[in-house]
């Protein structure tokens, strides 16, 4: 075979050597397709109308409230000196058991009513416009003196107690080994 002519023309066949066939052939064209993008249109939608509700405020009756104690509406400034009296009594009481080991439980809860008299006996006073006295301003001091007292010391008296039982047996213990040295 005949390699400088490749082009397909005057060549020969070997075997029966005569030339062959000529062909025209030409590269075929592409021609791309034309591609057109659909159109697209967004749905319309529509907004929901909505209606707020009509708010009514509920209709509320005044709660009852019972009365912890009669207030008497009616008193003298005698009874409001007796009660500043009771108050400073109270309170009073409470200072003096709050120092002792069961009775300053005691003491907080007479401490605490103390307080809570002169504190009702001053607001009676006021509204009858006359004062209360010292009587119920030292009633006040006394009874925030004894709750505290109260608190403090039923802290104290466990802890005070517990520690001396300690001191004790370490005490005996070297009063023993000291005696048995000898």
């Amino acid at each position: 075979m005949d390699q400088n002519n490749f082009n397909g023309q005057g060549v020969q066949n070997e075997q029966t050597r005569e030339p062959l066939p000529t062909f025209d052939y030409q590269q075929p064209t592409y021609q791309q397709p034309t591609y057109q993008q659909p159109t697209y249109q967004q749905p319309t939608y529509q907004q929901p109308t909505y209606q707020q509700p009509v708010y009514q405020q509920p209709v509320y009756q005044q709660p009852y409230q019972p009365v912890a104690y009669a207030q008497p509406t009616n008193q003298t400034p005698q009874e409001i000196t007796e009660k500043a009296g009771s108050a400073f009594g109270k309170s009073l009481a409470a200072t003096i058991m709050a120092w002792f080991p069961i009775t300053s439980i005691i003491a907080i809860i007479m401490g605490a009513i103390g307080l809570k008299l002169a504190n009702s006996n001053n607001e009676h006073a006021s509204r009858l416009g006359v004062s209360a006295g010292g009587k119920n301003v030292a009633a006040k001091i006394l009874g925030i003196v004894g709750l505290v007292g109260g608190i403090v010391m039923t802290i104290f008296w466990p802890v005070y107690i517990i520690a001396m039982v300690e001191f004790f047996e370490e005490f005996s213990r070297e009063l023993n080994t000291g005696l048995t040295r000898f």
